[in-house]
């Protein structure tokens, strides 16, 4: 197509000089990529169940598993984005899937070329700007001289596609023509949980899921497979050869949730149990918006086989997962390169799979939190079981020393290297850090672990609510149903001090949040607001978006919030009831009956074929279509 040759065109011209090629003794680096694999798997301590990976424990053999390993941020766009650049999502402002890296290498004036498709050329010349986000540690490996390929998933921008390969999902989406309610409700957090989750009544989640599909991972991941396995049989890294990187990314066991026999069957045995609830009455008051948001809170509703069914398909999905990245890992084995090749499996997330009433991510429980990193190569001890807590922002520095290249100053981790290795690290800050600023959230959500603690605290709102911080010993209560908070203060306070020191000092927390709420306000009023109609269009915009129970309080409260206009006019009270019109449909003042549908009569007793004139000439107005109203077929009906 057109817009493909443009975004080709734009590719090329957006390609940097050609480095010199990297040889002598560096090593290649695979890199394996699995989306919303719960990392609790490979967590011997977990309660969580552990389906068969014959291959990924076999990688694990071989090398390291890091057994508590920690999302930056539960959502893929801000979780791959931070972890490409190194950074804290509130550091490079990508708080969800709608705008990833705009620039392309760290350049502010080369946007990525995807972006400018969806939003144009001068927006992302902002958003890079406002952004300031250095260049990925793949764009470091090509400067060093490594050669680049990358196949599947990357769904972080940054002009990457400008590399041989294929990538797919890319991070930008402009809501304005389809208003997206997933976008426009995730950039209109900031209104708070009464209005945010309006129109959002207490549901029964659906979790009947196939389990019987032919090919149940999605046709890009049958075509990432084929194509690593391509690049390896064709001799791409090989003993002696140029330093290679090799980016091979799965959605599996990402949604759409889908299995069949073959997988199914290497769990089918298995003690898949329906997981504890916390009790509705004593929910957190996020895991309600959130729960509401997800159309999953009423979860108790569902049958226990049909959740113990669901939870079976996603592990049986971990399982094709496994397979397919297998099939890589084999043949990386028959290059003979092994020994001089690094390989680096991760997920960018967990996924709840009806732990806390939902499904997906999107929360700071482990469940979302929690990632699979498994690293094998050269130097490294076989057999390996690490608790060092460890994070998806260590996975910037830890490419770069697997490169020999030195880290830029100030990233939000450091190389696990060390770790694999042995040695004790004092980069290692002892506890982990994340944040949460994307879709099913009303506001910002921040976590500190240390030891065997997990801290949980939220941003505040400008409607004067604040929800509490919640508390989790995860030894003691590794599904994180008792929340110690209140009981524990002391061990509150130390760890938002040292949460707030992490990420910049005493009131960061406040301040990362209200500018995160004032970047999604702005995109909201620039892409939703402006474009239908401002002031005019607005109350039609958010009923919309939030139902028709959308009021004057909630138009006044969204007045405030984006600074602007938001009139109201009351919608007209219901007519009162006519039983002369019980089938018919009234003309345009709404009290005078009219002729009805097919086979019915003004009157709700005659059938049209009884009436004389039969079907077409039972009443005056001589309606022949269904549902016209009497403005268009003269005076209204006389009922005989």
């Amino acid at each position: 197509t057109l817009g493909s040759m443009a975004l080709a065109l734009l590719s090329v011209c957006g390609m940097a000089a050609a480095a010199p090629v990297v040889s002598g003794g560096k090593p290649s680096i695979l890199f394996l990529f699995a989306d919303e694999m719960d990392g609790r798997i490979f967590d011997p301590t977990s309660p969580q169940v552990k389906p068969p990976q014959p291959n990924l424990n076999r990688l694990a053999a071989s090398g390291a598993v890091f057994a508590r390993a920690y999302a930056q941020s539960p959502q893929c766009v801000p979780s791959r984005s931070a972890l490409m650049v190194g950074l804290r999502t509130d550091q490079i402002e990508v708080y969800d899937n709608f705008v990833g890296i705009a620039s392309t290498n760290g350049d502010t004036g080369n946007p990525d070329p995807y972006c400018v498709q969806s939003f144009g050329q001068a927006d992302c010349l902002g958003f890079a700007k406002s952004q300031q986000a250095p260049p990925t540690f793949i764009d470091r490996l090509d400067t060093a001289g490594y050669n680049i390929t990358l196949f599947g998933k990357m769904h972080a921008g940054a002009g990457l596609t400008r590399f041989p390969g294929e990538l797919e999902d890319f991070p930008f989406e402009n809501p304005s023509k389809s208003l997206d309610p997933k976008a426009l409700r995730e950039w209109s957090r900031g209104l708070g949980p009464d209005t945010n989750t309006k129109g959002l009544e207490q549901q029964t989640p659906n979790l009947s899921v196939p389990d019987n599909v032919a090919m149940p991972a999605t046709g890009n991941d049958y075509k990432t497979l084929k194509s690593c396995l391509e690049k390896l049989h064709g001799g791409l890294i090989s003993p002696g050869g140029p330093a290679q990187f090799l980016y091979c990314s799965i959605l599996v066991p990402h949604p759409p949730y889908a299995s069949n026999k073959t997988y199914m069957d290497q769990v089918e045995s298995m003690n898949i149990s329906v997981v504890q609830q916390v009790p509705l009455g004593e929910l957190h008051p996020n895991d309600v918006s959130t729960s509401k948001l997800k159309h999953s809170l009423d979860t108790d509703a569902v049958s226990a086989d049909e959740i113990e069914h669901f939870r079976r398909v996603y592990f049986s999905m971990c399982v094709e997962a496994d397979s397919f990245l297998g099939q890589i890992i084999d043949a990386l084995d028959n290059t003979g390169a092994r020994d001089n090749t690094y390989i680096l499996m991760i997920s960018d997330h967990g996924e709840d799979n009806t732990e806390h009433r939902q499904c997906g991510k999107n929360n700071m429980y482990d469940s979302a939190s929690r990632v699979a990193m498994l690293l094998s190569g050269p130097g490294i001890k076989s057999g390996q079981i690490i608790y060092d807590l460890t994070s998806l922002s260590d996975v910037f520095p830890t490419v770069l020393d697997m490169a020999g290249i030195t880290p830029p100053e100030g990233l939000a981790g450091s190389s696990i290297l060390p770790l694999a290795n042995g040695a004790a690290s004092p980069q290692r800050k002892g506890f982990i850090t994340a944040q949460y600023h994307s879709v099913f959230s009303v506001t910002g959500e921040f976590m500190i672990r240390k030891g065997d603690l997990k801290l949980i605290v939220y941003g505040d709102n400008q409607f004067d609510w604040q929800y509490p911080p919640q508390l989790f010993n995860l030894t003691a209560d590794p599904w994180e149903l008792h929340d110690i908070a209140s009981s524990n203060q002391a061990a509150v306070t130390l760890l938002t001090t040292l949460l707030e020191g992490d990420m910049g000092g005493p009131g960061s927390l406040a301040k990362i949040d209200a500018r995160c709420k004032t970047v999604q306000r702005n995109l909201f009023k620039t892409y939703a607001y402006e474009t239908h109609g401002a002031a005019s269009g607005c109350q039609k915009l958010f009923t919309k978006l939030y139902s028709s129970d959308f009021n004057a309080s909630d138009a006044q409260k969204a007045a405030t919030w984006l600074d602007a206009p938001c009139p109201f006019t009351p919608p007209p009270p219901p007519p009162p009831p006519d039983p002369t019109c019980a089938h018919g449909i009234k003309d345009s003042t709404g009290t005078v009956c009219c002729a009805a549908s097919c086979k019915v009569c003004a009157h709700p007793s005659s059938a049209c074929d009884a009436r004389p004139g039969g079907a077409t000439a039972c009443c005056p107005s001589i309606v022949t279509k269904a549902n016209q109203s009497c403005a268009t077929h003269g005076a209204p009906c006389v009922l005989g």
